[in-house]
């Protein structure tokens, strides 16, 4: 055997698919450096802080949801399951993948400032540096509950898994126990909710909301999530989208964009 029978080239969309990662990392380090994400932590708890009756009556619905709705409702999607509804429903998962929202936000960014629509570009730079954040919360939250997910058990009280039970499988918390809250849902409606406030079209904002609740629905149809964790999911993203977009508005203002 011959050393060039081990060595072989890379497929070239493979190479560039990594070279778009590194470009889009280092944008990213750019973007962190220029203060988009400066204040959304703080605001948030602050919000939480200011609205504490509604954060109370908000925890009150969603005990309320998981006692009385989470297990009727995936049991009625578990019982109504169609192949072909599934697949279809699936694909439109695969559409609020975090990577994927990301990819699509930071490329049309891109290909907008390329075509000078500069206040255009940086409302989806904004969208998107704002998933990226919504999506290492939902991480962090992911990692606390450890919820079971429904597709796994059907147990709508099973929280905390990894730490009660002394689970040693580190994989367990990659899917089987981290329902709670929807990747999905959190990246999207962050996202969406950027993009709502930032446009002007009747018809972009109906796309973005049909979006949203496609999103949501898929989560639940296909028994990723209980109906609680979307939910949970979409009023913290729709919190972190809107101070997001109230702390970085001013980039997309007229009169700031003259001066830069």
């Amino acid at each position: 055997m011959h050393l060039m029978d081990y060595v072989k080239m890379p497929q070239p969309l493979v190479v560039l698919g990594v070279m778009y990662v590194i470009f889009a990392f280092f944008n990213i380090i750019n973007y962190l450096k220029d203060g988009y994400w400066h204040g959304i932590l703080s605001g948030t708890i602050k919000a939480i802080v200011t609205n504490k009756l509604k954060f109370i009556l908000f925890l009150c619905i969603t005990i309320l949801t998981i006692t009385f709705i989470d297990w009727p409702i995936s049991n009625l999607c578990k019982t109504f399951y169609n192949v072909d509804v599934y697949t279809a429903t699936d694909f439109i998962n695969s559409m609020g993948e975090g990577w994927f929202v990301s990819g699509i936000l930071f490329t049309i960014a891109i290909i907008l400032s390329s075509r000078n629509r500069i206040q255009d570009a940086i409302a989806f730079r904004i969208a998107f540096m704002t998933s990226i954040f919504a999506g290492l919360t939902n991480g962090v939250l992911k990692f606390i509950f450890n919820r079971e997910r429904p597709v796994i058990g059907m147990d709508e009280w099973h929280f905390f898994h990894f730490f009660l039970t002394g689970a040693k499988k580190l994989n367990s918390l990659m899917y089987a126990y981290n329902s709670m809250p929807s990747g999905h849902t959190i990246t999207v409606l962050s996202a969406v909710t950027v993009l709502y406030l930032c446009s002007q079209s009747k018809i972009a904002k109906a796309i973005l909301i049909f979006f949203a609740l496609a999103i949501c629905y898929a989560r639940v149809y296909t028994m990723n999530h209980w109906l609680s964790d979307v939910l949970v999911s979409t009023i913290i993203g729709i919190t972190i989208g809107r101070i997001s977009y109230n702390i970085n508005k001013y980039r997309i203002n007229k009169d700031y964009l003259k001066n830069e």
